[in-house]
């Protein structure tokens, strides 16, 4: 591919997302799957089966802690195979949780909100939205992630001269 995103997704990345969906589809037999033809990556997955072992502490019938959604966010990202689906050529590369927002229309509903990062540091538009139900756990992921190489995460240039130059630019 080239950057920004005119070319086609490329061969091994379309492979890899097939395989990781299959995967999926193993343990979630309902999973719908919309792909971003601009970069061959899942934006959009649906029917997750629920994972009783997340909610144990967590399902109740009213709200759950900030703490609950990360919990069922983290073990959600990190055993359901859902990375697999979501290939990057970094395999720093990992998707963060970093808030959540009740859902209005929906009790007992929470969108968390997640961000892909290499070694701590934000890939620049990369964030997805996961859907965290009191008594199903997560039922939505919906997103973008970058497929991208991203070799190291130390800027080559000064703070002082990138400040220069923006303002020069602008």
């Amino acid at each position: 591919g080239t950057v920004g995103g005119t070319a086609a997704p490329s061969e091994e990345i379309r492979l890899e997302v097939s395989k990781g969906v299959e995967d999926l589809k193993k343990d979630n037999p309902d999973l719908k799957v919309v792909i971003n033809p601009a970069t061959g990556l899942p934006s959009s997955m649906t029917g997750f089966k629920p994972d009783p072992s997340l909610l144990t502490a967590g399902a109740r019938s009213g709200d759950q802690s900030e703490e609950d959604t990360r919990r069922i966010v983290e073990t959600f990202l990190a055993s359901s195979g859902i990375a697999a689906a979501l290939p990057a050529k970094n395999k720093k590369a990992e998707l963060q949780y970093t808030g959540r927002r009740k859902d209005p229309d929906f009790p007992g509903r929470y969108i968390a909100s997640v961000e892909q990062r290499v070694d701590g540091v934000k890939v620049f538009g990369s964030s997805a939205r996961l859907t965290v139900e009191n008594t199903l756990g997560v039922t939505k992921y919906q997103g973008s992630t970058s497929a991208a190489q991203v070799d190291k995460t130390t800027p080559d240039v000064a703070e002082s001269a990138a400040t220069a130059a923006a303002r020069t630019r602008l």
